[in-house]
Order: C-alpha cells, then sequence, then structure tokens
C-alpha cells in the first residue's frame, strides 16, 4: 500500500511538472530616472521619504522569492539629478560611486542610456558606467563611421525562450546639446532606428520576444516647436509602438511621468506593443507580466499586461541600506557644511516688492559663470529666513529644488522684451484712481512663471494693461535704450530656454554639464560672505500706485 502511494505521488509529480513546464510567466521588473535617489531620505529637508532604491530592492526581492523567471530593468538617468550625484561625480571620485554599488547589488539585467547620463561628459559617464556590472543600451547613437556607440542590445534567455532588450535613447534636444561635443556622438531618430533594429530582430528567427527599453516619452515634442529644422522627436515611444508591431513591450521614461496601455483590468491585443512608463526617482516600480503555452515546440505569448507600484509603504532592504549607510551619512554632512555667511536679512516673501537675496545670488552665478549679455532668472523661488546667518549647502538645493542647467540663448532684444512681459502679466492692471480695489498679484499667476532680468534695468507699468507693460528698457552695458533689432546673448535655466527654443526657434549656443544649483553652491563658495542686494535691475511704476499698494500690504490684518 505504502509503495502504491509513493508510486502515486512519483506519478502525480510528474504530471504536474510536465504541466507547468507547458505554461510559463517572466515578469519584467523596471526602473527608470532614478537621478540618484537611493536612500529613502530627503537630504535638502532633512526627512524621510517614501522613494528610492532601497525600497525598490525590497520589493524586487519579495518578487524574486516568488517568481521563477524575473528580468530587472533600468531605463536610464540614474547619474544625474540629486545631490548624491553632484557628490560623486564632482567631489568624491575616488569611492566606489554608490549608485553602481547598488545596483549591481540589485542584480539588474541592463539599463538604458539616459539623456542625463551622457550630458555629464565622457569622463564621469565612464568613470561609473565601468563600475556597473550590467551592459548599458543604446542603439540610436552612432560614430562617425556609422557603428554603434554604445552597446545596442543584449539577449537573455529563459526556458529556450529568447529574449532581446535593445536600448534607444531620445535625441529629441537642439542639435549639438543633447550630448557634449567631445563624445563624437550623431543621434540617429529613434523612430528609425527602431524600425530598423526591428527588421534586425526579426532576421534573428531565435528572437522569442523584443524589448524596447526607450529612454523617451510618449507625449510628443515636436509639434510644439516654431522651428523644427534639424530637430528630432523627444518622446516618440506612441509613434513607434503603433508603426513596429515587433516589440512586444515598449518601456517608456524620461518624462518623470506613469503611462500604461496595458492595465490588467483592461482586456488588451496581445499582438500590440504594451507600453508603460513609471515615474522617476524611485517613487514607483513597473511590473510587466508576460505568460506563455508552450505549442509545436515553442513558447506562444497569450497574455501581457503591466502594472505601477508605489514604493510608498513597501520596506526598504536591509542589505542595501546597510551597503549604502556609509555613503548616507558622509551625504549628512556634505548637505550640512556651511558654504558662507549671509547679511541678507529678507525671507523672499517681500515679492514683488523687492528683489530677495537668493534670486539676486542666482543671477550673479548666472553671469558669472558665463559670458552672457543678460540672465533671465524665476522669481518663485522664496527662501527662508537664514536664522543664523549661515548658508548651507543644503539650503541652495532647498531653496532651488529644479534639477535644470545653464543654457545661452541668441535672442534679439525685441524677444527679451516679449519675454518680460509675458512675465509681467504675473500683476493685475491697477486703476490708478483706486489701486487697492484688485490685489496686485494675479492669483491664478504662478510666480515661477515670473522672471526677472540683469543686464538690463526696466520698468513696469501696472496701470497699463499686459503686452505693453514694459518701459525705460534700457542695456546696463551701454546705459542706452536696449537695441530691439540687436542679438544679444542671454543665460537662462534649461527648461526656460527649452520654453523659448520652442517659441522662437532661437539659436542655443551652450549648455552646461553641472546644475544651476550646483553653479550657484560653487559660486556662493567663492563669495565667503553674501551682502544683501543692491536695488533690483527693474521697478514697478507708477510710484504712487506702488506706495499706495505697498502702504496697504503693511496695514495690520
Amino acid at each position: 500500500m505504502i509503495l502504491f502511494v509513493n508510486l502515486f505521488h512519483k506519478i502525480a509529480k510528474i504530471i504536474s511538472s510536465s504541466f507547468r513546464k507547458q505554461e510559463m510567466q517572466i515578469v519584467i521588473l523596471f526602473t527608470s530616472d532614478i537621478h540618484g535617489c537611493i536612500y529613502p531620505f530627503d537630504y535638502a529637508r532633512d526627512h524621510k521619504t517614501g522613494s528610492g532604491l532601497a525600497k525598490i530592492a525590497g520589493r524586487v526581492e519579495e518578487y524574486r522569492r516568488k517568481y521563477e523567471n524575473v528580468i530587472l530593468l533600468d531605463n536610464g538617468d540614474s547619474i544625474q539629478g540629486s545631490p548624491l550625484n553632484y557628490y560623486y561625480n564632482y567631489i568624491d571620485k575616488e569611492s566606489p560611486y554608490p549608485v553602481a554599488a547598488v545596483m549591481n547589488m540589485m542584480q539588474y539585467t541592463a539599463a538604458s542610456v539616459g539623456h542625463a547620463d551622457v550630458e555629464q561628459g565622457p569622463e564621469i559617464y565612464k568613470r561609473i558606467v565601468d563600475q556597473f556590472k550590467f551592459p548599458v543600451l543604446s542603439a540610436n547613437a552612432n560614430t562617425k563611421s556609422g557603428k554603434s556607440f554604445f552597446q545596442p542590445f543584449t539577449v537573455r534567455e529563459l526556458n529556450g525562450l529568447t529574449i532581446g532588450v535593445l536600448g534607444l535613447t531620445t535625441p529629441g534636444f537642439p542639435p549639438g546639446l543633447s550630448t557634449p561635443a567631445q563624445w563624437g556622438i550623431r543621434w540617429q531618430d529613434m523612430r528609425i532606428a527602431a524600425k530598423g533594429w526591428a527588421s534586425y530582430f526579426k532576421g534573428r528567427k531565435e528572437t522569442g520576444i523584443l524589448i524596447g527599453l526607450f529612454h523617451a516619452g510618449v507625449h510628443p515634442e515636436t509639434t510644439k516647436i516654431r522651428s523644427k529644422k534639424s530637430v528630432l522627436e523627444e518622446n516618440p515611444c506612441l509613434e513607434i509602438a503603433a508603426n513596429q508591431p515587433e516589440y512586444d513591450v515598449i518601456i517608456a521614461g524620461h518624462e518623470h511621468e506613469t503611462y500604461n496601455s496595458h492595465p490588467k483590468s483592461k482586456k488588451q491585443n496581445v499582438k500590440e506593443p504594451l507600453v508603460v512608463m513609471a515615474g522617476s526617482h524611485g517613487r514607483n516600480l513597473g511590473v510587466i507580466r508576460l505568460k506563455f503555452r508552450h505549442s509545436e515546440n515553442e513558447w506562444r505569448l497569450y497574455e501581457k499586461y503591466a502594472e505601477i507600484e508605489s514604493m510608498g509603504h513597501v520596506k526598504p532592504s536591509h542589505p542595501v541600506m546597510k551597503t549604502y549607510q556609509p555613503y548616507h551619512e558622509k551625504m549628512i554632512r556634505y548637505m550640512n557644511s556651511r558654504i558662507a555667511k549671509v547679511d541678507a536679512p529678507g525671507n523672499g516673501r517681500e515679492l514683488p516688492f523687492e528683489e530677495n537675496w537668493f534670486v539676486d545670488i542666482v543671477h550673479r552665478a548666472q553671469l558669472d559663470a558665463t559670458t552672457a549679455d543678460i540672465s533671465l532668472v524665476s522669481s518663485g523661488m522664496a527662501p527662508d529666513i537664514i536664522a543664523d546667518g549661515v548658508i548651507h549647502v543644503k539650503d541652495v538645493y532647498r531653496f532651488y529644488p529644479a534639477a535644470n542647467f545653464l543654457m545661452i540663448l541668441l535672442l534679439s532684444g525685441k524677444q527679451v522684451k516679449n519675454h518680460l512681459e509675458r512675465s509681467a502679466k504675473f500683476f493685475n492692471r491697477l486703476d490708478p484712481e483706486n489701486p487697492v480695489r484688485v490685489p496686485l498679484v494675479d492669483p491664478d499667476a504662478e510666480a515661477s512663471e515670473y522672471d526677472t532680468a540683469r543686464g538690463v534695468s526696466y520698468d513696469i507699468d501696472i496701470t497699463r494693461k499686459p503686452g505693453v507693460r514694459i518701459t525705460r528698457l534700457f542695456s546696463d552695458a551701454i546705459g542706452k535704450p536696449l537695441d530691439l533689432k540687436k542679438t544679444y546673448k542671454v543665460v537662462v535655466n534649461s527648461d526656460t530656454g527649452m520654453q523659448l527654443y520652442r517659441k522662437y526657434g532661437c539659436r542655443i549656443l551652450w549648455k552646461s554639464s553641472k546644475e544651476v544649483r550646483e553653479i550657484v553652491i560653487e559660486f556662493i563658495q567663492n563669495q565667503k560672505r553674501i551682502r544683501a542686494p543692491k536695488a533690483p535691475s527693474w521697478r514697478l511704476t507708477p510710484k504712487r500706485v506702488v506706495q499706495a499698494v505697498l502702504s496697504n500690504h503693511n496695514q495690520p490684518d
């Protein structure tokens, strides 16, 4: 009887094993646009967060314990964008790179080349990427001879199924700026590259599944650009999906947003490419499930869907936290380090009546770092009072949260004036006879869109209608009215720069590899002491109206 029972169990196990081999599920996990976020901690504001690679790692460990076939991918932009990146890119160049150390621990299968990664320049990029123990892919970056500059793809086999992973990188920036000139890369349009490589993989009969690991988004940008000469589409993932059904999966990124063409709740056509984007900074983990049946000596895909999991309540990986702890402690010391004394008493909340000291510092840093004639800076930055009279590294990151770069544009005097007119819409039009009837500032206006200028002096007449408010616009260099027909070198952050580029199709002469806030930190360090700003280069007029508004503003509640 016992022998019969044992025999029955063996037969059942063989039947069960045979049945299981007829079905297979592959789980593809992915991250994108991590930007150096590892530890669940905000170094600028000194508090814990619900994001970062440590939390991602904790969830990946759970998936690997539960499922046999797990692939982990990253979609680029991991080595730029945070204080951690800046510190280990430019200050501590000897320690093992923390992002590489953690991603190696997590055993990534592959990553794509992110546009912000290569913008760090070949020296920094090579030093870091050489530490990765997995391939970093981009198939649309070519040398002058037409060969692939980076490794274009990698192939993985699971239970006899061959999986191809092809990397592409968004080239959709003004010519010459998406990569520093010293790289010598010639970017190919992603749509052309995706089509060509799809044909290549189609010719490789052994390739069962094709995954596009595309560092680009799903919302097209070229339609917004006035001058489209030599501009390649920045976010073509949906267009590629529509035209290239050879791709079973397209993992998108770059936009720091989420998108899912194949949610589990919706019945999907398995033959249509699944397109998914999981946000940024380790806030989410992208999860793709591919289900197969074995028929006629091959694996056939019969179901696929994607999920985007928030990491807010996930426990961080203990091994990752332990490995990263020395880096974390070093970052705390660095972010709390003093960089200058500050004499400015203002807290930045006096705008629009005066320019705060931090906006003044950004203007000065931008002009000091470049050969520009004019600086444009958003006045939406409102720093807190520096209680101890000292500014720390973390204060700059707190006051300037955007991870953008500097650009020098070539703009006409008229275009500069038009931009200042657009900024002046921040103010309501006031009645000179009753100036306090409506608030000075339009409640619907975004302070971040109110740019001020240096290198020029000008008045904003708040009794005039929008579009004709800028008066007495003078060039500081010559003390004469700004020549509206002449062109000027204008330094701006890259977000504003791209807005102006899309609007005017203007030339972009230069783009920094360091972020604006990093340039500001270095400028402040060189100053030793920050003096209160002199009178701003702009003023609100007429004086009588402004005094009435100011008097009303200072009245106790």
